[in-house]
């Protein structure tokens, strides 16, 4: 039995659905900084510190199999060799590489149907994707 804290979010109706996507987009700046903020504390990819993120594009939205929404933006990620991390005379350490930075949607409560939602990131990124096949990922829940 789960509770309304660990049960899976509904599917949106397509009025909502429409609402979180346009809060999405009034919102990007802050979630970009929230994003930034977040990204590359795991230390991934191991020996490598994140410099800068730049993002680019219009976002791709996927519905995940639980019914959550996410919101998929392409991004072009600069690292530098941290010092004894073992790949600082890798050139190709220093290239940009691209890649999906990865946000989700938590909708409002039933009861608040004047609410969009909120979106979040835990700065998740997906390297060697691109939008599209990101979102068969996350469609296919991976």
């Amino acid at each position: 039995m789960s509770d309304a804290a660990t049960a899976p979010p509904p599917r949106l109706s397509r009025k909502r659905r429409t609402a979180a996507e346009r809060l999405f987009r009034s919102v990007r700046p802050e979630l970009e900084e929230r994003f930034r903020a977040l990204a590359g504390r795991d230390g991934k990819p191991a020996g490598l510190r994140w410099v800068e993120v730049q993002f680019s594009g219009e976002p791709t939205f996927v519905t995940a199999p639980d019914g959550r929404l996410d919101a998929l933006l392409p991004v072009v990620v600069q690292f530098e060799p941290i010092p004894g991390g073992g790949v600082e005379e890798v050139n190709a350490a220093r290239l940009p590489r691209s890649a999906v930075a990865l946000f989700h949607h938590r909708p409002a409560p039933w009861w608040a149907s004047w609410s969009a939602g909120m979106w979040g990131t835990g700065g998740r990124v997906l390297f060697n994707h691109t939008p599209e096949t990101a979102a068969e990922r996350v469609a296919a829940g991976h």
